[in-house]
């Protein structure tokens, strides 16, 4: 209870000075299931970085109406030196979010992970059925999702000034994999030199590596990185069915073909 209180406390403070305060100097904006907590954690044990309480702001999602000045209230003060920013990782995926963000962003740098589209898929759902938000097998669940979502997802699209819908957000495990329309759309108003991609299972595998390439980026010291380094929300549940995976990779083939040109990398997915 005094932990909230104090929490509404300082809200009520960043608030009252947001006018005060500056715009994100970056944002993790992707993908789900990819890392991000995990970069958003060591990025916080940088000296030379300043975050708050929210990892997710969701303000380019679910609530854009509140305005800028209560965006602007999540970060550090102007005479505050150090850099900082958000990590939403659905902001890659949404309807609109790169529009609306560089409206009164258009040179901040956007950072995305991605993560082997089946892989991702799985661990979503795994995710979901965590939540109790998800009742059918994984099998089931990408019959529906391929049933509603592409429809529910143009509509989004059409309807710029719509919230988000936890729908198209929690049920959505094959079409968050499809990477390539998500980079189309960040390229309308991004441009190439403001991005860092990032494979989700470079990140793993060479963690120190990837973190002095996002340092480099962020125009931060590589030294400062913590010398101790865990991944973070590692989880292990059953293995996805073979044929099920065989389906998903097949899917995405030629998708991840094109994704491929698009962005200038090779993954082996």
């Amino acid at each position: 209870m005094l932990r909230k209180y104090i929490y509404k406390i300082f809200r009520f403070w960043m608030l009252l000075t947001a006018k005060f305060r500056k715009m994100p100097d970056f944002i993790i904006v992707g993908v789900q299931k990819g890392g991000t907590t995990s970069l958003y954690s060591y990025l916080k044990l940088h000296p030379q970085t300043k975050f708050f309480y929210n990892k997710e702001v969701h303000f380019f999602d679910k609530y854009f109406s509140k305005g800028w000045l209560w965006y602007r209230s999540w970060f550090p003060l102007k005479i505050d030196k150090r850099i900082s920013g958000e990590a939403t990782p659905d902001y890659f995926y949404y309807p609109n979010v790169f529009k609306r963000m560089s409206t009164q962003l258009p040179r901040v740098k956007l950072i995305v992970l991605l993560r082997n589209p089946v892989d991702r898929a799985y661990s979503h759902f795994q995710m979901e059925k965590r939540k109790s938000r998800e009742s059918l097998s994984f099998e089931d669940a990408i019959i529906e999702e391929q049933k509603n979502m592409r429809n529910i997802y143009k509509k989004e699209l059409n309807e710029e000034n719509k919230f988000a819908n936890k729908y198209l957000l929690n049920k959505s495990y094959i079409n968050k994999g499809l990477y390539k329309e998500q980079f189309e759309k960040l390229f309308e108003f991004y441009d190439k030199r403001q991005l860092l991609v990032i494979q989700s299972e470079e990140f793993k595998n060479n963690t120190d590596k990837v973190l002095y390439q996002v340092c480099d980026f962020l125009s931060i010291d590589r030294m400062s990185l913590p010398k101790e380094i865990k991944n973070k929300n590692v989880r292990k549940y059953p293995q996805i069915n073979k044929k099920t995976k065989d389906f998903l990779d097949n899917l995405y083939k030629k998708h991840n073909i094109d994704l491929y040109k698009l962005i200038d990398e090779q993954y082996d997915w």
